[in-house]
């Protein structure tokens, strides 16, 4: 006599074994509809446990985030939104030099206008499209280790500056009225701040960078965590091509810059004469290469900027690393 086989079913996975996530939504960024909402938390929650969380102003995401710093309360901490909402759940992450373990897991869903920091790692540049990928490597605990840019009292995922991008981004923040402008505007506005300056920018501040013997002048500076720093549409600008996310920090400090030059450079980050003759050699942009830690001293108080926003004028600022800060999911 024969039994006819039965099928083995799997052990039920305990709830435990599920991975838990926090989504922080930011509702008002730009890539962001009601609907999109609804497809994002029911994707997730098909695949985790979840918890969410929407933002009601800016600055509100760090303090969503302080309740969920342990591992022990959640898995991963999602940002959904922009390159804005990204960088302040980083900072209300409480992150130090080596915290990785310590601390929940990072991801980004992009809704932001540019998304510069999941685009850099080859994400799709859409919230719902992005989710697959997303969920799949959340489920599969696929995360690699990065360090972060500080800048004073802020952490930053990508860039900072002090001087003319971080006046430009001053003034598209007073005058914005709604969601963030395209980095197209962003550029018009560099161009035309330029021309306030009779195309010629001079020396105005004073960079120390540790482990140097001298002091040099500089007329502005741009600092790189990654690459590329920014998008005009899909053409990505790579200011500080060798800069990646488990090295330390690059940056550019011309000690004089013009409209010309700034053309070259721009033209040169989108990728025009790399292969074959530089438009401006790394000794005229003073391209400094994995550095842990500087300071800046400026004649008079300067704008500073962090991802794209504006932190204030300051005569005085310090930039720093953070190495294996956090546990980066994409």
């Amino acid at each position: 006599m024969t039994t006819k086989a039965r099928p083995i079913t799997p052990p039920p996975v305990r709830a435990e074994q599920r991975v838990r996530g926090l989504l922080v939504i930011n509702p008002y960024s730009s890539g962001m509809t009601s609907r999109r909402e609804v497809s994002i938390v029911s994707a997730l929650r098909e695949r985790m446990d979840l918890e969410v969380r929407r933002t009601e102003r800016p600055g509100h995401a760090p303090r969503i985030v302080e309740e969920f710093r342990s591992p022990d309360d959640i898995d991963v901490i999602i940002a959904c939104g922009g390159d804005g909402t990204a960088n302040e759940v980083l900072n209300g992450m409480s992150l130090a030099n080596g915290t990785a373990q310590e601390r929940p897991a990072f991801a980004i869903i992009p809704a932001g206008g540019t998304n510069v920091l999941a685009r850099s790692v080859g994400m799709r540049n859409h919230p719902v499209r992005a989710i697959e990928q997303l969920a799949d490597a959340i489920v599969e605990r696929r995360a690699t280790s990065i360090n972060l840019g500080t800048v004073d009292e802020r952490i930053f995922m990508f860039s900072a500056g002090v001087g003319l991008d971080a006046e430009v981004v001053k003034r598209m923040s007073q005058r914005r009225t709604g969601r963030r402008p395209s980095d197209l505007s962003h550029l018009v506005s560099i161009l035309g701040l330029y021309a306030s300056q009779r195309f010629a920018l001079g020396d105005v501040m004073t960079i120390d960078v540790d482990g140097d013997e001298e002091e040099f002048r500089a007329a502005m500076l741009l600092v790189g965590n990654t690459t590329p720093w920014t998008y005009v549409g899909r053409i990505p600008m790579h200011f500080t091509p060798d800069c990646t996310l488990q090295d330390g920090l690059d940056f550019i400090a011309p000690a004089h810059a013009n409209a010309a030059y700034a053309m070259r450079n721009a033209a040169q980050a989108m990728g025009v004469g790399r292969r074959t003759r530089m438009l401006v050699d790394d000794e005229r942009a003073r391209l400094h290469h994995d550095v842990d830690h500087f300071t800046v001293t400026c004649d008079e108080p300067l704008a500073v900027q962090a991802d794209g926003e504006y932190l204030g004028d300051r005569t005085h600022i310090e930039f720093g690393l953070l190495r294996d800060t956090v546990r980066f999911v994409y």
